[in-house]
């Protein structure tokens, strides 16, 4: 987690990339298209805002098949680091489909804060490939609207929860069903 740089990103940057025909281990993505931007915060922290967005046409896999996927985040981070102290995020799929079932959409969004590094670990630690998380809490929505599963038909279903290392707690869910 901790990657630090020996000199300071810039004050402000922007980055705009055309993909096409991407093919990875998970799947493939005929075209997409990335956007990101760094601009100093406006509250004179020293902070830096980043602005990312990745929107895809489609995505297509073994398991799973999604006709519009929208993925954005804004980050505060360090100038020396790319590891946000702050983070919302939004992700968004219409139209996904898969062996086990589909949806008209899916919607995604969370927050996330990092403790300091300063703070002290707690009593029975996490494994040394978790460990990175422990500093993470995470606050998540979200929203699946018309999903057929096998034979189940849900019109709307919410769930949210929170992650504080190491629970992760569901605290909302909530489903429409049958028009009711």
């Amino acid at each position: 987690w901790a990657q630090s740089f020996t000199k300071p990103m810039p004050a402000g940057a922007k980055l705009d990339l055309e993909l096409f025909d991407v093919a990875t281990q998970w799947g493939e993505i005929p075209e997409a298209r990335f956007n990101g931007r760094t601009l100093q915060s406006a509250d004179s922290s020293g902070l830096l805002r980043t602005e990312l967005t990745l929107d895809s046409g489609a995505f297509q896999s073994e398991w799973l098949q999604v006709r519009t996927n929208r993925f954005t985040a804004q980050l505060t981070h360090a100038s020396d680091s790319l590891l946000p102290v702050e983070a919302t995020w939004q992700w968004q799929m219409d139209n996904p489909q898969s062996r086990w079932g589909d949806a008209q959409h899916i919607q995604l969004e969370g927050h996330l804060t990092h403790a300091p590094t300063n703070s002290s670990p707690r009593a029975g630690a996490s494994p040394a490939w978790w460990a990175g998380f422990d500093p993470l809490s995470v606050d998540w929505n979200a929203r699946i609207d018309n999903l057929t599963w096998t034979n189940i038909f849900v019109d709307r279903i919410f769930f949210g929860g929170e992650w504080r290392a190491p629970r992760l707690l569901i605290k909302t869910l909530h489903a429409d069903l049958y028009n009711q």
